[in-house]
């Protein structure tokens, strides 16, 4: 029936690759694919930028480190580790027609970065939530942010490093 799926990636793993592809292997299955994506989400609070992030560099870059800089705020100011994963839930439920499942449909949730948001997601979807993470080698993923994001080497250090501590409380992000 619905089944949604939760996609996990560090910084610069090709998502959309990955999506295309499984778009592709769910159709073949008859399934329609809803993909939500945790920054669209965002877009809908309010959130301070800390203008941090507009002090120049590539767009791709700018947009990757606001996100993070977001969603940790969002996570900080409302003691809630899952709010963006309850975000989505319920934008989907907002697609049901009188609260019923949507019949062959597969929900995707893009760049779930936080293990509250997986709880809150196999709290609400049981045996309905699937996880799946996503990656490639380090060296697959810088060249994905040079190449096809358009990213410096610099900005792309910082991404790395930044994903690589977004756990570690005393990780200043000194953009």
């Amino acid at each position: 029936s619905e089944l949604v799926l939760g996609l996990v990636a560090p910084v610069g793993t090709n998502l959309d690759r990955f999506q295309h592809t499984l778009s592709r292997c769910l159709t073949k299955l008859h399934y329609t694919t809803n993909v939500v994506r945790l920054s669209d989400v965002m877009s809908r609070f309010i959130v301070p930028d800390g203008g941090g992030a507009q002090r120049g560099g590539t767009s791709e870059a700018v947009r990757l480190h606001r996100c993070m800089r977001q969603g940790n705020h969002l996570r900080f100011t409302t003691k809630r580790g899952e709010i963006l994963a309850l975000a989505a839930a319920k934008a989907l439920n907002q697609n049901r027609v009188d609260g019923s499942a949507m019949l062959r449909t597969v929900h995707v949730i893009r760049s779930l970065k936080h293990p509250d948001e997986i709880r809150a997601l196999r709290r609400i979807y049981g045996a309905g939530f699937y996880l799946i993470g996503v990656t490639v080698a380090e060296e697959q993923r810088r060249e994905h942010l040079f190449r096809e994001r358009g990213c410096t080497h610099p900005e792309i250090d910082a991404l790395l490093s930044r994903d690589e501590h977004e756990e570690d409380p005393s990780f200043i992000d000194e953009e």
